[in-house]
This record gives structure tokens, sequence and C-alpha cells, in this order.
């Protein structure tokens, strides 16, 4: 598998709802360890997760700090990931589903 590694979000789409284009830079890093790691607007957060099938992902654990003020496209993008169960990884673009809704992440 190739979902290991430094990864930028592109985007994200709820269920039912229009794309967003990040708005600043979210950095996913996906640990060899199975560690998830990325900084929001203000926060740092830290998860697991596990590929327990091809095609198949869990985020289990995502916690945050606390300090004040991420945007709703950070808010929202953490909330997305916890939901993710399924990817589709095609050459530099990394794309993470569940029922509710969709991340696109680039290298």
């Amino acid at each position: 598998d190739d979902v290991p590694g430094l990864w930028r979000v592109a985007s994200i789409q709820a269920t039912g709802e229009s794309q967003q284009l990040a708005e600043a830079e979210y950095i996913l890093n996906f640990g060899e360890d199975g560690s998830l790691r990325f900084r929001l607007d203000v926060n740092d957060c830290g998860g697991g997760y596990q590929l327990p099938a091809p095609g198949r992902i869990r985020i289990e654990r995502i916690m945050c700090t606390r300090i004040c003020c991420d945007s709703p496209f950070a808010i929202q993008l953490t909330q997305l990931l916890s939901a993710m169960d399924g990817y589709v990884q095609q050459g530099n673009q990394l794309t993470l589903s569940g029922a509710e809704g969709v991340v696109r992440l680039v290298r």
C-alpha cells in the first residue's frame, strides 16, 4: 500500500453538499506504524488508522488540542475523517470515502 506518508488535503465534500476546496495547507501524516497526525489552523490532531483490506480504511481515536479557533472547514475535515471507511489511491491522489462524504488528498 502507498497510503503511508504525507498527503495534502485538496478538498472535502460532505454527502449532499458541494465540494469545498482546502482553504489552507492541511497535511496528513499517515505513519508506517498506524499513527495519523495532522495540524489544523491552530490545533494539532492525532489518532490511528488501519488498512484492514484492500480499499478499506479505518481511522480511529482522533484527538485534537482545544486551542481556539479552527475554521469551519478544518472542523468538518476532522469530522469527516472519523467517518471514512474506504479509499482509492491513484498515483499522487488519495480519495477517502464514507457514508458522510469524501476527502480528497494529493501528494
